[in-house]
C-alpha cells in the first residue's frame, strides 16, 4: 500500500513510512487483544483467512524492505571506504535481529529476498498481495536455483497463474 506518490526517499516519502510503522504497531496491540469466545465459527474462519493473507503480505513486504535495506548497507560501506569483498557483511546480521530470527535465517532471508526482486517477480508480486506463504516462495526459488536467471524468468513468469492455487 503507498501512501505517498514517490519513492525518492523524500520526507514525505519517509512520514508515510513511519506512518506504517505505527499502523503495523497498531495491529500487533489489536491482535493481542483477540477474544476468541467473540466469535462465531464463520466469523473466526473469516479471520483466520484474512490473518493469513496478512501474514503472507507481511513476509512480501519484509523481502522488499531486505533488499531496500541491502541496497542502502552497501551503498554506506561503499562511501566508507570498505574494500568490495566486505560490501554486504553484517547485512544478514541485522536483518535477523529486525525479524527477531537467527543471524543465518536472516542471510537467507535476504538471499530469498534478491532473488525473488531479481529473478522472481511473480513469485514475489503473489507474496506481496498474499496469495502465496514465504515457505511456498522459497520453494519456488529452492527448485530453480540450479537454474539460470533468464531460465528462473520464464518459469516465473509460466507458474504465475498457477501459484496462487497451490497449496
Amino acid at each position: 500500500m503507498r501512501r505517498d506518490s514517490g519513492s525518492s526517499g523524500s520526507g514525505a516519502g519517509l512520514r508515510g513510512a513511519s506512518s506504517l510503522v505505527t499502523e503495523a504497531e497498531a495491529w500487533l496491540a489489536a491482535l493481542v487483544e483477540i477474544e476468541p469466545d467473540d466469535f462465531d465459527e464463520k466469523t473466526a474462519l473469516k479471520a483466520i483467512t484474512a490473518l493469513e493473507r496478512l501474514k503472507r503480505a507481511a513476509a512480501g513486504a519484509q523481502a522488499r524492505l531486505a533488499v531496500r535495506v541491502d541496497e542502502q548497507a552497501r551503498a554506506r560501506q561503499q562511501t566508507a571506504g570498505f574494500r568490495s569483498d566486505q560490501l554486504g557483511q553484517g547485512i544478514g546480521a541485522q536483518l535477523a535481529l529486525a525479524r527477531l530470527e537467527s543471524p543465518h535465517r536472516g542471510a537467507r532471508h535476504l538471499g530469498l529476498a534478491k532473488t525473488l526482486t531479481t529473478e522472481l517477480p511473480h513469485t514475489l508480486h503473489a507474496l506481496v498481495h498474499g496469495q502465496v506463504s514465504e515457505w511456498q516462495a522459497t520453494l519456488v526459488a529452492r527448485e530453480t536455483a540450479c537454474l539460470q536467471a533468464d531460465t528462473r524468468r520464464t518459469i516465473d513468469t509460466t507458474i504465475a497463474d498457477h501459484l496462487p492455487s497451490w497449496g
